[in-house]
């Protein structure tokens, strides 16, 4: 599942936990978003802008890959990888007292 705000999608799982987040906000990413498409290139901190108004997470049946659609109001595909990495943690148990 992906919620966009401001230039960010953020990943979360079915039942509502954080994975990650694509793409940096707006207001303050460190890069602009290119010009021209370039095969290959690493967009992790470039904001696909603040309203796109659109775009899909979606995963290819046939290779397993995960892409996101949007951008600066284009249609570019962008594949995300490392997701095969999420893994839950462990159930652990979390005791609070009054000292914390």
């Amino acid at each position: 599942m992906a919620i966009h705000t401001f230039g960010e999608d953020y990943l979360f799982t079915l039942d509502g936990l954080y994975i990650a987040n694509l793409f940096r906000d707006c207001r303050a990413a460190p890069e602009a978003y290119p010009s021209e498409a370039v095969r290959g290139a690493v967009l992790k901190d470039v904001s696909v802008f603040g309203e796109p108004f659109g775009g899909c997470l979606f995963q290819d049946p046939d290779t397993g890959k995960v892409y996101v659609t949007g951008g600066d109001g284009s249609a570019s595909i962008f594949e995300i990888r490392g997701l095969d990495t999420v893994r839950r943690l462990p159930v652990t148990e979390v005791v609070l007292t009054e000292a914390h």
